[in-house]
């Protein structure tokens, strides 16, 4: 049966130089209807089969006369996009080319024609003819004088080869296609998967770096203030030390944009209207933007609640606002909009965050320069940035990434060269009246500036540890100090009192967690402050920090006020005894 797809061809050429052999060709291709009974005949006498008159689909044939000719024609069929499905060729056809030259010159032309040598003579042998031709599936001998029958089946046999053969290299190439844009998926999602396991590494590389250098830049504002309160006002040791904790106070927020990145900021999510919140943006955006800009602001969520730190969200908006309006020198067109999204599971890349699920969809667009194929892996890396020197520090799309990340979303880019840019923020949807995340209690006031308690202080750092120490026991507090987890054991074990354990919520080896359920099973009131750049290992997820918590850097009077709000607590009141005594 013909393919629905590949129809059938019924096209024969005849080359031969003899008039009277394309004649008998034509009667016992398209035999009349006299032929045709007598050809039914024969066909049933043969095979044994009942005389069956259906054989009389046509062929539409076409002859040369000679080698040259023949070429012809099928240049003209092929140009015409109709091309013979098999000729019958005789090998000697003087003068001019002979049968092998004419095969050989048309199959450089067309290398899928099926050929019938036809010979009445042993020109050649089969091995020479191979030897010319090649050996090949597409060619047959016929030897003259030939049978009807013969040529009959030679013609259905070869034409019906012919439309398989164009049916299988059809499906071989579209198989090969899709094999190719198999591939290219692949590879893009290969690339994908390493952009985004980068980006994690670089995440967590930044996030140590940031605490690390977190634990010097309070010891350098500590011992600034220190300074400050025993000099003069005047004096240049006093200037100096405020020009020092106004330098380590920019490089603080540097070191917050690196927490950002690396997700490890504090964030305080809960139910945010999205809509909301890009409304309220509006008159800052408008005035961002400037009058070379027409604004497009559209608010188009149906149901905008999702999970996200509203003031962190306008921070990363803003951002990708002003990234917007600097590429765009000469004016344009912004467009600020939400939209409902379902991400299915077809569409999801749970390693660059996109899970299934419902989103509120941000979409920050400008018409601007847009961003090239080479540029997009790299514009989430911090600093990485594509603006002069001096006009970007390439923290604001790596922060807006981490920020993103950390309230469970992700974000996208869309953009070619000349065709500006959109940037798309998913945050997770919320539904009504699903319960926020959790918030800080309000913390108590601080009785006093000081205290007679006793504090295990444990930081590895030691320039923040003296300092700490030093501040502490100049509010009149008793100070135990260890640089590791096993060095607090150590001393625990030799002093039972422990009012307070104050110690750096990210450490390496054993945890501060760790440390103080081993501390709290004997000294069930001991309270707990962490110190961290960002949040602690146990905390809940995104917990605005109560009084159990400090931030990273600190100035001495904020350690001093949190450690009495942290010590003046209520203790739970399962906490019943307490083995500190007198001291």
């Amino acid at each position: 049966m013909p393919s629905e797809t590949t129809p059938s061809n019924r096209r024969i050429l005849l080359i031969d130089d003899n008039e009277s052999i394309h004649q008998d060709f034509r009667k016992i291709l398209n035999p009349s209807a006299p032929g045709k009974a007598s050809l039914a005949s024969a066909a049933a006498e043969l095979f044994g089969n009942t005389a069956d008159l259906s054989i009389d689909v046509p062929f539409e044939i076409d002859s040369a006369f000679q080698g040259q000719e023949g070429l012809d024609l099928v240049l003209r069929a092929c140009a015409d996009r109709r091309p013979y499905a098999m000729a019958f060729v005789d090998l000697r056809m003087p003068p001019g080319w002979d049968g092998i030259e004419t095969i050989s010159r048309i199959w450089a032309e067309d290398p899928h024609l099926q050929v019938v040598i036809c010979t009445a003579y042993s020109d050649y042998s089969l091995g020479q003819i191979a030897g010319k031709l090649g050996r090949t599936d597409k060619m047959l001998i016929l030897k003259k004088p030939f049978d009807s029958i013969e040529v009959r089946q030679l013609a259905d046999a070869l034409t019906e080869k012919w439309r398989l053969a164009r049916e299988a290299r059809a499906k071989l190439e579209d198989l090969e296609e899709r094999v190719a844009e198999r591939t290219r998926e692949l590879r893009e999602r290969q690339s994908e998967l390493v952009e985004a396991r980068k980006l994690e590494l670089v995440g967590k590389l930044a996030g140590r770096i940031a605490h690390d250098f977190n634990s010097l830049l309070t010891a350098i504002i500590g011992h600034a203030d220190l300074i400050q309160e025993v000099s003069l006002d005047d004096s240049l040791a006093y200037r100096s030390a405020v020009e020092i904790g106004n330098s380590a106070a920019t490089a603080a927020t540097l070191t917050h944009q690196l927490l950002a990145y690396s997700r490890n900021q504090m964030l305080k999510i809960q139910r945010t209207d999205v809509n909301e919140t890009v409304r309220t943006m509006i008159p800052g955006i408008r005035e961002l933007m400037g009058d070379a800009v027409k604004i497009t602001v559209s608010p188009d969520a149906r149901d905008s609640w999702a999970m996200a730190d509203g003031g962190h969200l306008e921070q990363v908006l803003s951002s990708l606002a002003r990234n917007a309006r600097d590429a765009m020198a000469d004016g344009g067109s912004f467009t600020l909009k939400t939209a409902d999204v379902t991400v299915g599971p077809a569409d999801a890349d749970e390693e660059s965050g996109n899970r299934p699920g419902d989103y509120v969809m941000i979409s920050v667009s400008d018409n601007g320069a847009g961003i090239t194929d080479e540029v997009k892996p790299h514009l989430f890396e911090p600093y990485f940035t594509t603006k002069g020197p001096g006009q970007g520090k390439g923290l604001a799309l790596a922060t807006s990434y981490g920020v993103i990340k950390q309230m469970g979303g992700y974000i996208s880019v869309e953009s070619e060269p000349g065709k500006g840019a959109t940037f798309n923020v998913f945050l997770p949807h919320v539904l009504e009246g699903q319960v926020d995340g959790p918030t800080a209690e309000p913390l108590p006031a601080a009785a006093s500036a000081g205290g007679t308690e006793v504090i295990l202080l444990v930081e590895e750092n030691p320039a923040l540890l003296d300092l700490a120490g030093d501040v502490l026991e100049q509010q009149g507090y008793t100070v135990r100090r260890a640089a590791t987890a096993q060095e607090a054991m150590s001393i625990a074990g030799r002093h039972d009192c422990v009012d307070l354990l104050l110690a750096d919520g990210a450490r390496k080896n054993t945890t501060t967690r760790e440390l103080a359920g081993w501390l709290g099973s004997t000294r069930p009131a001991m309270k707990l402050l962490l110190t961290s750049p960002f949040e602690p290992e146990g905390m809940p997820e995104s917990a605005e920090p109560g009084p159990g918590f400090l931030r990273k850097p600190y100035t001495p009077s904020a350690l001093s006020q949190k450690t009495r709000e942290t010590l003046d607590a209520p203790v739970p009141v399962s906490n019943e005894t307490n083995l500190c005594g007198s001291i």
